[in-house]
């Protein structure tokens, strides 16, 4: 019911943290986004609301980055990320609610993967409460720039643009101005097809 009353763009809606992350880990910006997106639900469809979204970021060194959104999980809240190099892989699992498997000859089974953000995510909460009363007490310098918080929804708001387009879109943003200011309003992103 949220999803028909409130629409929930998946590129807005559940993006930017990963596009957040991923920028951190690359330390690099977008060249080229595509998005595309789709609903698995008849009614939603119906709607003109997605559920399924998929965006593809070419990034300005080189890297190529896929990342998949859906809100139709039925075996739990799926979050992986896998970062592969010329010099290995790096993979990040999701949390499961115990680390017990069980195998036999009909193959092995596990438990649940974890449902919501406090069971999934306490750690990195906790760890950001640290950081803040750090920010607050000692003055240490917050982790996460506005420029961050900023150029993540840019990303976000340039693959909603891609996929309502149908084509991609080319990333421009000037660091040089001041985070405050919108740095790539949505017919600045709609550059390419």
């Amino acid at each position: 019911s949220f999803l028909k009353s409130a629409g929930g763009d998946p590129f807005i809606d559940l993006a930017p943290h990963d596009l957040d992350f991923i920028c951190w880990c690359l330390n690099d910006e977008p060249l080229e986004i595509q998005g595309t997106a789709s609903s698995s639900d008849p009614e939603l469809a119906a709607e003109n609301v997605v559920d399924t979204a998929m965006i593809t970021i070419k990034f300005k060194k080189g890297c190529l980055c896929n990342i998949f959104m859906s809100r139709s999980s039925n075996y739990g809240y799926d979050q992986r990320c896998e970062l592969f190099g010329t010099d290995g892989v790096i993979s990040v699992e999701n949390p499961k609610e115990d680390t017990c498997v069980s195998g036999t000859n009909t193959g092995f089974e596990s438990s649940k993967l974890f449902h919501s953000f406090p069971q999934r995510f306490r750690e990195a909460f906790e760890s950001e409460m640290e950081s803040f009363v750090d920010t607050v007490t000692k003055r240490t310098p917050w982790p996460v720039t506005e420029d961050d918080c900023v150029a993540a929804q840019e990303i976000a708001i340039a693959a909603s643009a891609s996929n309502a387009l149908g084509a991609k879109v080319i990333y421009r943003r000037d660091s040089s101005e001041s985070a405050s200011k919108p740095k790539m309003p949505l017919q600045e992103a709609i550059i390419s097809a």
